[in-house]
């Protein structure tokens, strides 16, 4: 009997057809990696030529990987893995049939069930949004118990109208930290609902009228539970702090980031930076006028001159100083960095006399040594004959 099989070019040209209940209730929350393994899978099941190390090495994954993934996907219904100990057949099935083919768990989880439908009525889980649930117990191993509170906790932030997908995207990052235990799940949404009040702070003072992000909780949780920031520190910054026309939690994480590098983190101690910082710009601003610089400090200019006071301890005055003597320059920063360079590796840190004693002694022309016309040509002595043969007459002039 003749058996007819597409060769390797042929198959590479051919389609795999995936189901849109795949790509709508199942990929987007399957765990990084698992798609793609699902679906070389699907595509072997049409053209069956590789073996286990083959699909790995195309994958770039493990062999543990790979069972994983269809430990996860039979989990879910999708395959079924047909033999023991090693991985050797896994047999599709529809996705429009994996919920004929998964037990419903509903009478092991009454009193969730129960509870869950309390919870959200007069909405009604669907058998497929329950089969979810299930998961989150059985496969990320959270207890039931704090599956009701994470289910609570989203419902106030989102309505009964919260979809499945944002619940289960919560269970997800819940078990990807560890929190499984009812003590666990209470104490984390104390915690986001103190930073999620925090962050609504915020906005308010910033007047925007709408509930915080996720991000944007997160990150207040990070300044606070994290960097050690109190909400007074973080309301400290804003007020003192001129923000474009849309403020953002973005440019303020980046400047309590700066505030926290320097240990600034109690009000008391942003304050000291902030007096210190706006002494520092005026002594810019005076540098800059008295060299007549016109254009506004670049940051690379504003780090030099603190590294003048800061790192080489130079005295203000001898940077003054080097600005008053560049005004006219070409270059005037350019010729500040010089003179003040110059003076630091001399060893002149403080003493502004000797500092002007150097720059006036390096501004001094050097004489030039005057070089006799005559000494650049030979010269020799003429007779009196020699003299009157050529016509040259000493009394002629």
């Amino acid at each position: 009997m003749l058996r007819c099989v597409f060769t390797n070019e042929s198959a590479m040209l051919d389609i795999t057809p995936v189901e849109n209940i795949f790509i709508c209730e199942y990929m987007p929350n399957a765990p990084d990696g698992y798609v793609k393994i699902y679906l070389y899978g699907l595509m072997q099941c049409r053209n069956p030529q590789l073996e286990t190390e083959d699909i790995m090495l195309a994958l770039d994954c493990d062999e543990a990987t790979l069972t994983g993934a269809f430990s996860y996907w039979q989990s879910k219904g999708l395959v079924r893995i047909v033999g023991e100990g090693e991985l050797s057949t896994v047999r599709y099935l529809s996705p429009r049939l994996a919920g004929m083919t998964r037990p419903i768990a509903s009478a092991k989880y009454s009193d969730l069930v129960n509870n869950l439908t309390a919870l959200f009525e007069p909405r009604l889980l669907s058998t497929n949004e329950l089969r979810h649930v299930y998961d989150w117990i059985e496969v990320f191993g959270i207890s039931a118990e704090a599956v009701y509170e994470l289910c609570k906790s989203c419902i106030a932030q989102k309505g009964k109208r919260v979809s499945i997908n944002y619940l289960e995207a919560v269970a997800k990052s819940w078990a990807d930290r560890g929190i499984s235990t009812l003590e666990q799940a209470q104490d984390n949404i104390e915690m986001v609902g103190e930073a999620e009040s925090g962050a609504k702070k915020l906005l308010s003072r910033w007047k925007i009228a709408r509930r915080p992000t996720v991000d944007e909780t997160a990150l207040y949780e990070k300044w606070t539970r994290g960097w050690g920031f109190t909400h007074e520190s973080i309301v400290s910054v804003c007020m003192s702090m001129t923000f474009a026309a849309n403020p953002s939690f973005k440019a303020l994480d980046t400047i309590l980031d700066n505030y926290r590098q320097k240990g600034a983190i109690t009000p008391e101690e942003i304050d000291t930076i902030m007096k210190r910082d706006d002494v520092r710009r005026e002594f810019i601003r005076m540098v800059f006028s008295r060299a007549s610089i016109q254009s506004s400090p670049r940051a690379s200019q504003r780090e030099q001159i603190s590294r003048f006071l800061d790192v080489w301890n130079m005295d203000p005055e001898l940077v003054l100083y080097a600005a008053d003597v560049s005004r006219g320059s070409p270059t005037p920063f350019a010729n500040i960095v010089k003179l003040v360079t110059g003076w630091h590796d001399k060893g002149i840190t403080k003493d502004l006399e000797a500092a002007k004693k150097n720059h006036e002694a390096s501004t001094v022309a050097p004489q030039k040594k005057r070089s006799s016309t005559a000494s650049q040509f030979k010269t020799r002595t003429y007779t009196d004959e020699e003299l009157d043969r050529i016509g040259v007459s000493f009394l002629d002039d």
